[in-house]
C-alpha cells in the first residue's frame, strides 16, 4: 500500500485496492452503466440503517434534489438549512423553486442551532435539513421535536458521515429521510455519487419515478471519474519523488481534462431552477461498494487519528472538539494567524483544510443569488473566519499524523 497524501481533499481514502478497482472498471466497458453493484449499495444502506427504501443518483446533491421534490417542495416554499455549509447543499433547494432560509449554528457542533431555527419558521416552511457537520451529530433530537410541532418534514444531511452514532443510533436514522454523498473527499468515495434512504412508502414511490426516468451520465464523464484514482496515485507518486513533480502531474491532468471538477455540471448555472439528474453508473458503484466494505476500518482509523490530535495538541490555545466521533475532518478554531499557520504548514507539505472559511463555501459563491444576508447568522460568520481542519485520511500513518502535529507545534512555539 502506498502512503496517503496529507491533503484532506485529494481522494483521502485512496488505497491500492481502489486503484486496482478503477483499472478493472475501465477495462470492463460492458458493465459501465448496468450491473449488480447499484443494487448491492442500496441493499447495504437498507440493512445498515434499517431502511425500507434506498435510491442512488450520480451525486449527493442530486439525491437531495430528488428527495426535496418527492416531499412536494415547490416554488414559494421555504426550506430551513444552516449557514456554514457548501453551496452544493443549497443548490437543490433552489432547483425546486423554493427559497433557502438560513439558520445559525451551534458553536459546539457546527450544526443548526435549535433556538435560531424556532425564530425562522414561517407558514411557508416545508422542510428542515440537519447537517451533521464534519461527522459531528447535530442537535437532532431537539430539531426533530421542533419539526414535529410545526409539521415540517425533517431531513438529515449525512454527506460527512457514514456510520456515525448518536445515543446508540446511526446518524441518518433519526428522520423521515436522509441523504449521503460518495464524493471524492467523503467518508466513502466513488468520486461522485449519492443515495437517499427513507421508510416512507409514498416518498419512496415518488423518488423511484424520478430515478426511473433519469438517464445515465455520458460514458466520457464516467471514465473521467474512473481515471481520478489513477491520476491521484500518479500525483502522490510525483510528490514522493519531488514535490514540484507532483504539482506538475496534477497541472497536466487538469489541463488535459482527464478528471472532472469536484462539483458536477448538471446545469449551466447553479442558480438556475431546472435540473436534469442522472442515474448512478454501475462502474462507480463498484468503487463505492468496495469502500463500504471497509468503512468500519476507515472510521476506526479516523477516531485513532482524532485522539492523536487531541492528546498532542491539548496545551495549545485553540479550540479542538473534545468528544469522540468519526470526524471527516477535525475542526479547529484558531483565534488569529489562520492564514499564516496554513501557509507555514504548506511549506512543509502539510495541507490543512478550510471547510468552511466562507459562511457559504466556496468563496466564489454569489450569496445574494442564493438568498443569504450578511449578519443573519453571526456565529456561522464568526467561526468561518477562524476555522481550519486537520485531515483524518484513513490512509495516514502515525508518522504522517505526527508530521501534522509537529508542524502545528513548531508554528505556535515559534510564535511564542
Amino acid at each position: 500500500m502506498f502512503k496517503g497524501t496529507l491533503s484532506p481533499g485529494l481522494s483521502p481514502n485512496l488505497q491500492t485496492e481502489d486503484l486496482l478497482n478503477s483499472l478493472r472498471s475501465i477495462i470492463s466497458v460492458f458493465h459501465l452503466n448496468r450491473g449488480d453493484y447499484v443494487n448491492k449499495i442500496e441493499a447495504w444502506f437498507k440493512y445498515n440503517f434499517k431502511s425500507n427504501y434506498a435510491f442512488t443518483f450520480s451525486s449527493g446533491r442530486e439525491a437531495e434534489y430528488a428527495l426535496l421534490s418527492s416531499i412536494g417542495v415547490k416554488e414559494g416554499d421555504e426550506v430551513l438549512v444552516q449557514a456554514f455549509t457548501c453551496t452544493a447543499a443549497i443548490n437543490p433547494i433552489i432547483w425546486t423553486g423554493a427559497n433557502p432560509v438560513y439558520v445559525d449554528i451551534d458553536k459546539d457542533n457546527y450544526s443548526m442551532n435549535p433556538e435560531d431555527l424556532k425564530k425562522k419558521i414561517t407558514k411557508k416552511s416545508k422542510a428542515v435539513i440537519v447537517q451533521h457537520t464534519f461527522g459531528i451529530p447535530g442537535n437532532i433530537e431537539k430539531i426533530k421535536q421542533i419539526a414535529k410541532e410545526n409539521n415540517i418534514f425533517l431531513i438529515e444531511d449525512c454527506a460527512h458521515t457514514i456510520g456515525g452514532i448518536y445515543k446508540n443510533k446511526k446518524l441518518g436514522a433519526f428522520s423521515g429521510a436522509a441523504f449521503f454523498s460518495f464524493g471524492r473527499d467523503k467518508a466513502v468515495s466513488s468520486i461522485f455519487g449519492g443515495i437517499v434512504i427513507t421508510n416512507k412508502k409514498r416518498i419512496a414511490q415518488r423518488i423511484k419515478k424520478i430515478e426511473d426516468i433519469s438517464p445515465y451520465p455520458s460514458p466520457l464523464w464516467t471514465y473521467q471519474q474512473l481515471f481520478h484514482p489513477i491520476a491521484t496515485y500518479l500525483a502522490i507518486l510525483g510528490f514522493k519523488i519531488y514535490p514540484s513533480l507532483g504539482k506538475l502531474i496534477l497541472f497536466i491532468i487538469k489541463k488535459l481534462n482527464l478528471i472532472s471538477k469536484p462539483i458536477i455540471s448538471t446545469i449551466q448555472s447553479p442558480y438556475e431552477k431546472n435540473v436534469k439528474i442522472k442515474k448512478y453508473p454501475n462502474a462507480l458503484a463498484y468503487l463505492c461498494y468496495s469502500q463500504l466494505t471497509r468503512v468500519g476500518q476507515f472510521n476506526k482509523r479516523r477516531l485513532e487519528i482524532y485522539n492523536l490530535y487531541r492528546e498532542n495538541l491539548k496545551k495549545y490555545k485553540f479550540y479542538l472538539p473534545k468528544d469522540e466521533h468519526y470526524y471527516l475532518r477535525v475542526p479547529v478554531i484558531v483565534s488569529k494567524n489562520r492564514k499564516e499557520l496554513m501557509y507555514f504548514c504548506k511549506k512543509k507539505l502539510v495541507y490543512l483544510g478550510d471547510w468552511y472559511s466562507n459562511v457559504i463555501d466556496p468563496k466564489e459563491t454569489n450569496i445574494d443569488k442564493i438568498g443569504y444576508k450578511l449578519g443573519s447568522c453571526k456565529t456561522a460568520e464568526e467561526i468561518s473566519k477562524k476555522i481550519i481542519n486537520l485531515p483524518t485520511n484513513p490512509t495516514l500513518k502515525d508518522r504522517d499524523v505526527y508530521r501534522i502535529i509537529n508542524s502545528i507545534k513548531e508554528f505556535y512555539d515559534k510564535e511564542n
